[in-house]
Formats: structure tokens, C-alpha cells, sequence
């Protein structure tokens, strides 16, 4: 076979290979690729009975505020303290001793500030005669400390262990401006502690206790400002409402719990807070009350161009007006469908 007959055979080959390879190529790559499987767009849903609500949950405070009360009139050592532990006190009680000298709390706005005795006038002695009128004695209402005034005072010494001298020491009687009243020891007094005339022996409580909870900035925004809260003392539960709310600097807030009526949060239980110190709490805000009906996805949910808020009815999407009761989470309590009904629902959110 010739050179030149063998080269035309292999340019003969070549052109038919290149030619089936067009081939297969075409065939494969002008095939058209299978159309992709449609997504379905809705689903169809079956209304539930159930609950929508939501709460959250905050760290809170409770304690009162202490102002210092009237201050000692004579200078002593604490032999004994009977203050109760709620704090509270009234006109007559004995609270401590000093110099094992019983101290008795009476009301009023003038401090005691002398020994009373036969033959003195003033506010001081006024408050002593209602003192003694508010603990059965017979006392004038006369301003002057007179003989009648020295037997109710021989009485009441007799009854609770002073010298029977008819004579009432500087440091008998201590004077607050409002009874009945919360006390609390102020710093430093204790069984054995000495005091100085003009040193307080008794911190004044605020007639109500504060019940607090501070939101950072973040969270200022989730709480409405006039939700409803349980606070949560061990078993207890008190039920009230944010009552105020104060801006901080730093873009922090302070709510202010009371009961709905504006009454503390605490309620009867206001005892349970300690006169000293900060008793923790956990409070709950209620963003979304609890409420029962109809459940369906919030997605199913929709506003018409005049306004109207509908679901659309399975399978054939007819819109039926619906008014929203609550909704939280990604679910919604509705009025104007019934349990059992089905209703379209986007597909990728009922997958959700």
C-alpha cells in the first residue's frame, strides 16, 4: 500500500470519528433538561381550639424605703430590742430597752426632748396626755402636765415597769410622726450597742413597699408599658399591673408594680417583705393574656386592599372575614371560623 493511499484512509477515519462525536454531542446537549417539580403554594389546615398567650419573665425587687426616724434623747446602752419582725408598731407598744429602761413609741410630730413632769406645758405634754387617753388612762386634753396628768402617768409606769415617780424621762417615749408604723433598726443599734442622744435608734419603713423591675435597653421595647404581671414570691403569686415606668441614662427602665387599683402589688402579704434588706422576685409580664378560640397559623392570616382581615377557605380560597383575638408565636385565636374548618395555609410556613 502506497504512503499517500494509507494518509487519505486516515484523513478518511478522522473525519468519521469527529463526525460521530458531533453527533453524540448534539444529541446530548440539545436535549432539553425535565421541567422542575412545582412547589405547591398552600396547604390546607385544620382550625384547632386551643390557647394563645405570651409572658415573659424578669428578675424584680421588693423592699421599702427607710427614711431615719426620730432621734434618741438620752445617751444608753441597748439591753434589749422587742421589735416584731414585720416592723410594725403602734402607740403604747415597747420596742427596746436601754439602760434597761423600757422605750415606748407614741405619735407625735414633736420630739421628746425633756423629763415631763407636774407643772410643764407644751406640745410634748399634749402628746404624752393622748398617749395615755389611747391606753385607757384618764388624761386631760389640757397641754399642762397637772395632778390628773401625774396619776395616768404613775398608772402606765406601774403597767409596764418604769420607777413610779410620775416623772416621764427624756428617753421614755419615743415620738413618730404617724402610727400605726413599719420601723426597722437603724445601722449599727443592736443588743449591746451604746448610743448617742441625737442618734437614731429606728429607721422609718415608707407606708408601702416598692415593688421594682429594670428592663435594659434591649428589652424596654418588648414590654408594653401598661401589661399586666404576676409577681412570684415562693408559693405566693400577686397579681397587679406595671403602674409607672422611669427612663435610666443608660437607656435602661424602671417599672413600677402595683395592684390594679393602685394598692401594693403585695397586697396582705406585704409582711412577707423584710423590713431590711432586698427581698428577690420573679415577675412575669403578661405581653399576651391568655386566650382560648379558634387557632390558626398567623401566616393564614391576611389584610384585603380595603382592609379586611380573612383566611381563605380550603380547597377553593374563598375569603372569609375574620377578627383576630390574640396572636403570639406564630399563632393566632380568631373569631368568624369554627374548629374544624379548613383554611389555606402558605405551604412553606405550615412546613415551618
Amino acid at each position: 500500500m502506497s504512503r499517500a493511499w494509507r494518509a487519505r484512509a486516515a484523513w478518511a477515519i478522522s473525519l468519521v470519528a469527529v463526525g460521530a462525536l458531533a453527533f453524540w454531542a448534539g444529541g446530548r446537549f440539545a436535549e432539553p433538561p425535565p421541567p422542575p417539580a412545582a412547589e405547591p403554594t398552600d396547604v390546607a389546615y385544620e382550625v384547632i381550639d386551643g390557647q394563645v398567650g405570651f409572658s415573659q419573665s424578669f428578675a424584680g425587687r421588693a423592699q421599702w424605703d427607710r427614711s431615719p426616724g426620730t432621734p434618741a434623747a438620752v445617751s444608753g446602752t441597748v439591753t434589749s430590742v422587742s421589735l416584731p419582725a414585720d416592723g410594725v408598731v403602734s402607740a403604747g407598744q415597747v420596742v427596746m430597752t436601754v439602760n434597761l429602761r423600757p422605750v415606748v413609741v407614741a405619735q407625735g410630730a414633736v420630739p421628746a426632748f425633756r423629763a415631763m413632769q407636774r407643772g410643764d406645758r407644751g406640745p410634748d405634754v399634749a402628746q404624752l396626755q393622748q398617749l395615755l387617753r389611747q391606753l385607757g388612762y384618764a388624761a386631760p386634753e389640757s397641754s399642762a402636765y397637772d395632778a390628773a396628768t401625774a396619776s395616768a402617768v404613775r398608772s402606765w409606769q406601774r403597767a409596764i415597769g418604769l420607777p413610779v415617780d410620775g416623772v416621764v424621762a427624756a428617753g421614755d417615749v419615743l415620738f413618730l410622726p404617724t402610727l400605726p408604723g413599719r420601723l426597722a433598726l437603724a445601722e449599727d443599734v443592736r443588743v449591746g450597742a451604746v448610743v448617742a442622744a441625737g442618734e437614731a435608734l429606728f429607721d422609718v419603713l415608707s407606708a408601702e413597699p416598692k415593688v421594682t423591675v429594670t428592663l435594659d435597653a434591649a428589652q424596654v421595647a418588648t414590654v408594653p408599658q401598661d401589661a399586666a404581671v404576676t409577681v412570684r414570691v415562693g408559693d405566693r403569686r400577686w397579681e397587679g399591673v406595671i403602674a409607672s415606668s422611669t427612663t435610666v441614662d443608660d437607656g435602661s427602665m424602671v417599672l413600677a408594680l402595683t395592684a390594679v387599683d393602685g394598692t401594693p402589688v403585695c397586697g396582705e402579704d406585704c409582711a412577707a417583705i423584710p423590713p431590711i434588706g432586698v427581698l428577690n422576685v420573679s415577675v412575669d409580664v403578661i405581653v399576651t393574656p391568655a386566650t382560648d378560640g379558634p387557632v390558626v397559623p398567623t401566616s393564614a392570616v391576611r389584610t384585603t386592599p380595603s382592609g379586611a382581615t380573612v383566611v381563605r377557605a380550603a380547597p377553593d380560597g374563598q375569603e372569609k372575614p375574620v377578627e383576630v383575638l390574640a396572636s403570639a408565636r406564630g399563632l393566632a385565636v380568631v373569631e368568624g371560623i369554627e374548629v374544624g374548618d379548613l383554611i389555606l395555609v402558605p405551604a412553606a410556613s405550615a412546613g415551618a
